[in-house]
C-alpha cells in the first residue's frame, strides 16, 4: 500500500460572549503523508515527494466551523496545533494534502471541498496529480492530541508494454502515448468520500520509458467503499506517427490506494 496552521482567533461572531470562549477546548492535529512509492521502477510515480501542503477544514452539523487552516508540509508532515473548539459537540475534520504553488492552489481546484477537481486538463505521467486526504468525526469531551495518516484517494492505474524493452531497433520504441478513458470521474467530494460524475477523458504524454516498457500512470478518483473498473484504450506513437492499432482494456480493476498494473504486446 497509502495536514498545520494555528487556529486562534476569528471562530465566533462579533456577540458571543467571553465565557462561551473560556469553555473552548484545545485539540491538535498532526499528519502524515506516506512517503513509500507505490511504484518501484523507473519512473518511480507514487512517493509522495511533491505533496507541500495540507488544508484542514472543520465542519458542525454540515457547516463549515471557524476558518480554512493551511500549512505547508515538510518533509512528508504537517501540524495543526491548538484548534480552539467547544466541547460536548460532534466535528467533522476534512483534510487535503496535495502539490501546490506555495501555499495557493496549483493541480487542484480546492475552494470548495465538496467538489476538488483539476484546474487544468488532466493528464498521466504527471505526478503533480498525486494527493492525500482524511476525514474523520469526534465528538470533544476534552483537550487531545491526534496524528492522523493520510491516504490517496484515487487508484493508481499503471500501463506496461511486455514487447518493447526487448527490441533493439529505435524505430520500435514510442516516443508518446494517447490514453482514451471512456468515462472517469473528474471531480471528488472530500465531505463524504464519494466521486464526481464520470466523463471521457483523453490525453497524449510523453512515454515514461520505453526501454522498461513503462507507458502511463494515472490517478483515477475512486470511492472508499467500492472498487471502480476503467475501459480504455492506448495508441502509442513515434514523433507524433501511430505505430500500431489502439489496444483496448475492459473492465480493468481499481481500488483506492493501491495500485493496478495492465500489461500487454503493442507492437505488431
Amino acid at each position: 500500500m497509502i495536514c498545520a496552521a494555528v487556529w486562534l482567533f476569528g471562530l465566533f461572531s462579533c456577540g458571543q460572549s467571553d465565557e462561551a470562549v473560556t469553555n473552548e477546548v484545545s485539540v491538535s492535529l498532526s499528519a502524515v503523508v506516506p512517503q513509500e512509492s507505490l511504484l518501484r521502477s523507473v519512473s518511480d510515480y507514487g512517493t509522495g515527494g511533491r505533496i507541500n501542503r495540507c488544508i484542514l477544514e472543520v465542519y458542525r452539523n454540515g457547516v463549515r466551523y471557524g476558518e480554512r487552516q493551511v500549512q505547508a508540509v515538510v518533509a512528508g508532515q504537517v501540524s495543526f496545533p491548538n484548534l480552539m473548539l467547544v466541547p460536548m459537540q460532534t466535528y467533522d475534520f476534512v483534510l487535503w494534502a496535495d502539490c501546490a504553488d506555495g501555499l495557493d492552489d496549483g493541480y487542484y481546484n480546492t475552494a470548495d471541498l465538496s467538489s476538488v477537481s483539476a484546474r487544468k486538463p488532466y493528464t498521466g505521467n504527471d505526478d503533480g496529480f498525486d494527493a492525500f486526504c482524511a476525514r474523520f468525526s469526534c465528538t470533544v469531551t476534552e483537550s487531545f492530541t491526534q496524528s492522523i495518516t493520510l491516504t490517496r484517494p484515487f487508484a493508481q492505474l499503471c500501463v506496461m508494454a511486455d514487447d518493447i524493452g526487448a527490441s533493439t531497433s529505435d524505430a520500435l520504441k514510442p516516443t508518446h502515448a494517447r490514453v482514451e478513458f471512456t468515462a472517469i470521474p473528474t471531480s471528488y467530494n472530500l465531505l463524504t468520500g464519494v466521486p464526481g460524475d464520470s466523463q471521457p477523458v483523453t490525453y497524449t504524454a510523453a512515454v515514461e520509458s520505453a526501454d522498461a516498457g513503462e507507458l502511463t500512470v494515472d490517478y483515477i478518483w475512486v470511492a472508499p467503499e467500492q472498487d471502480g473498473v476503467a475501459q480504455f484504450s492506448v495508441t502509442l506513437l513515434r514523433d507524433g506517427v501511430e505505430m500500431a492499432p489502439a489496444q483496448c482494456f475492459e473492465d480493468v480493476p481499481l481500488r483506492i490506494n493501491y495500485r493496478t498494473n495492465v500489461s500487454t504486446g503493442f507492437l505488431p
